[in-house]
C-alpha cells in the first residue's frame, strides 16, 4: 500500500512569487511557478501537468482569472506537496497519483499545476492551485 504524506496551505503573497516559491529558500510565491516546473527537477517538464491553465504562462492565466472575477482576497494560490518514501513509487506512478488527486479535488473547476520532482532521494509532487474557479458555472452566483 502506498502511503504519501500530503499537505496543502494558502499562499497569501503575490502570485508571481508563489510560482517560484518551491525553487527558492525564501519560500515566496514568485518562486513557486518556476520551481515546480523546473526542467531539472521534472525531467525536462516530462512530469509537469497543467490543468485548466496555460502551460506556457500559468501565472498569467491564474492572475487573469482572479482579475476577471474581481477577486481581491489575500490568498493568491494554494500550494501542496505529496511526498513518497524512497523507492516506494516510480516517477511515473507518483505523477499519475498527483494528477489524479488534483483531478479528484479540483476537477475541471480550478487552474492547477502538478509537478513531480526527482531532485531528492524521494519522489515528490508539488501541486499549485488557483484560489478561484477558472471556469464559470452559470448556475452558481459564487465562483470562489
Amino acid at each position: 500500500m502506498i502511503k504519501a504524506v500530503t499537505a496543502i496551505w494558502a499562499i497569501r503573497d503575490r502570485l508571481d512569487n508563489a510560482i517560484k516559491y518551491v525553487e527558492d529558500d525564501e519560500k515566496t510565491i514568485e518562486k513557486a511557478f518556476d520551481y515546480i516546473s523546473n526542467d531539472e527537477k521534472t525531467d525536462g517538464q516530462k512530469y509537469a501537468t497543467y490543468l485548466n491553465c496555460d502551460a506556457f504562462q500559468p501565472q498569467k492565466s491564474m492572475s487573469t482569472t482572479k482579475k476577471m472575477f474581481d477577486d481581491t482576497k489575500p490568498i493568491v494560490a494554494y500550494h501542496g506537496y505529496q511526498s513518497f518514501k524512497i523507492g516506494e513509487v516510480t516517477a511515473d506512478v507518483a505523477h499519475e497519483i498527483g494528477v489524479r488527486l488534483a483531478q479528484e479535488l479540483y476537477a475541471d473547476r480550478f487552474e492547477v499545476i502538478v509537478a513531480t520532482h526527482l531532485d531528492k532521494k524521494h519522489v515528490h509532487n508539488h501541486i499549485l492551485c488557483a484560489p478561484i474557479r477558472g471556469r464559470v458555472n452559470p448556475l452558481s452566483k459564487r465562483q470562489a
